[in-house]
């Protein structure tokens, strides 16, 4: 029973701390969050504006809009962490410098994923596409140019995304971003755009890209033959079909379940500047050099000689033996290098990647059963977005206003988004702090049980001598 208990009080402390941040910071929370869902307005109307001279540069604005509300998340996590027990009341961002700008492309990462999972980018590409084609109708009469939005297909679309991580790429490989303060804010604006028109570019010709790979020849017949066995069972097998059916249809909603509370806790740890698991003692030895390292190059004198030898040469067998062990062995040491040479060379366009991968994993050490509560509780506190929007539309609905209500709409689902922030960030914040203080803690119990341990075998290796030589 009390470990029940105990089990029940873990599992609500998250929650009740982040309602005590919620309270303790809603005005500054509020503030921040409301410029920067207004900004992103902003940043979407100008670029709705320039569009009608320059879809370029209509282009380059846009990832404003994502970087506005990222802007204002990042915000938000520095205006809680003095209240994070794992910090100790401190904040380690006192100032915009290089370091925090050449971050923002590991915190896009994760970012994304949060602000797509809401429908945040999507409703950015509708509300562009939706009021530019809007003008272009009430303004033209004929001569309809629907091409003054976007630049995100065809060869063109290429090229300018090529260019921009290739540019990108080479700010990283020269290191410019690490001597001016100037080109490391470039940089930084190459990352989110390069991004940000990616992932834009596959959110809008998805279901176009899934049609042209199930068409096929290879991968249509295939994937029918799974949709035919699918419901088969489904009709078939009562029970197991139920579950199966169900499972097969919100997929997307049980991936969104781990996903998303995971990408939040990432983009938290990457604001923070800091690991949730301790780095390695550096006075433990490093092997991995070893494993890396090119084998020297032995001569056939030098070689272990199996059977006769005769003049320093081998036999037919053996040498062959050692030549197809050089080869492998050389083939290994090659193939590591070229990674190594590559990885370098594309760090600036997979670093993100990584960095993102790394933390991800990094947050499973806290414990699966800690980090499946979050998820659920997370989960249950994004029905507070849906909630506001039911409960405004339920009230502006009767006052029967006609072309106003159409008016009012975006302003509900800024409010509703609004709430959303207001009630995540607080259990991110409480969340990433628990996980942090509890994963300190055991490598420090660790450490210092090691420390006992190396203290006890020199004392028990000296009293073996001691008692024989008190018995001689």
């Amino acid at each position: 029973m009390k470990v029940i208990l105990e089990s029940a009080r873990d599992a609500l402390s998250v929650p009740l701390d982040a309602a005590k941040l919620l309270w303790r910071y809603l005005p500054q929370l509020i503030t921040v969050i409301c410029l920067s869902l207004a900004v992103r307005a902003a940043v979407l109307w100008l670029a709705v504006v320039i569009s009608e001279y320059s879809p370029l540069a209509a282009t380059l604005i846009f990832p404003f809009a994502p970087l506005s509300v990222m802007t204002g998340v990042i915000v938000c996590f520095w205006i809680m962490q003095p209240s994070m027990e794992f910090f100790g009341g401190e904040t380690r961002f006192s100032k915009l410098d290089k370091t925090t700008l050449l971050t923002v492309g590991g915190l896009l990462i994760p970012f994304l994923t949060v602000y797509s999972s809401h429908g945040l980018l999507r409703d950015d590409a509708r509300t562009f596409v939706y009021d530019s084609v809007t003008i272009e109708v009430a303004t033209s009469f004929l001569d309809y140019d629907f091409g003054r939005s976007f630049i995100n297909s065809g060869w063109l679309f290429a090229g300018f995304l090529i260019s921009i991580v290739v540019l990108r790429k080479l700010i990283g490989a020269l290191q410019l971003g690490e001597r001016a303060f100037g080109v490391a804010t470039a940089a930084a604006y190459l990352e989110v755009l390069w991004m940000a028109t990616a992932s834009l570019s596959i959110t809008s010709n998805f279901e176009k890209v899934r049609v042209w790979i199930l068409s096929r020849q290879g991968i249509g017949p295939v994937w029918d033959s799974i949709v035919t066995a699918k419901d088969w069972i489904v009709a078939h097998t009562w029970v197991i079909g139920a579950v199966i059916g169900w499972l097969w249809n919100n997929a997307a909603q049980i991936g969104n379940f781990i996903v998303v509370p995971f990408a939040w806790l990432t983009l938290g740890a990457v604001v923070y500047n800091t690991s949730l698991t301790r780095e390695k003692d550096s006075s433990e030895p490093d092997t991995s050099g070893e494993e890396d390292a090119v084998p020297p190059l032995q001569t056939v004198a030098d070689a272990p000689i199996e059977g006769p030898a005769e003049r320093g040469k081998l036999s037919p067998h053996a040498e062959q033996k050692m030549w197809a062990d050089y080869g492998r062995r050389y083939s290994e040491a090659a193939f590591r290098t070229t990674r190594d040479m590559l990885d370098n060379a594309a760090q600036p366009l997979v670093g993100p990647f990584r960095n993102a991968w790394r933390n991800f994993k990094t947050l499973a050490v806290a414990g699966a059963v800690p980090m499946l509560t979050f998820c659920l509780v997370f989960v249950l506190a994004s029905g507070a977005e849906l909630g506001v929007i039911y409960a405004l539309r339920a009230i502006i609905k009767p006052l029967a206003l006609g072309t106003i209500t159409i008016g009012l709409e975006p302003y509900v689902l800024v409010l509703a988004r609004a709430v959303y922030f207001l009630v995540a960030l607080p259990l991110v914040v409480a969340a990433l702090d628990r996980f942090l203080n509890a994963e300190y803690a055991e490598a420090e119990d660790a450490d210092e049980s090691t420390d006992e341990n190396q203290g006890e075998e020199p004392d028990a290796e000296s009293a073996v001598p001691a008692s024989q030589a008190g018995e001689k």
